[in-house]
């Protein structure tokens, strides 16, 4: 199994904005790729050094195959749409895991 996980910084005065477009917009546009078999939307609980509000994706892929087929055909799109949409005002990272 593979966990692709997208840590996102927001500034404070979008998060209600930035939180209805993560479910209604971001979320379904990942899973109507039919890559991921599930995941998880969280929000961090400890304070980061930068003062925002800190939430992270994590979809789950069978495998990183799935995974690369996302990152190739997908993810470039996906994350243009969220530039799009709240340019300066976050800061992301992205990660790659494997279950062991």
């Amino acid at each position: 199994m593979i966990l692709y996980s997208v840590t996102v910084s927001i500034d404070p005065s979008i998060e209600k904005q930035w939180l209805r477009w993560a479910r209604d917009s971001q979320i379904p546009a990942v899973m109507s790729t039919n890559l991921p078999v599930s995941y998880k939307f969280l929000r961090l609980l400890t304070r980061l050094d930068d003062e925002g509000l800190t939430y992270s994706f994590q979809f789950y892929f069978n495998s990183k195959e799935d995974y690369e087929i996302y990152e190739n055909l997908y993810a470039p799109k996906h994350q243009l749409r969220h530039d799009e949409q709240f340019a300066g005002q976050y800061v992301v990272f992205r990660t790659i895991l494997e279950e062991i």
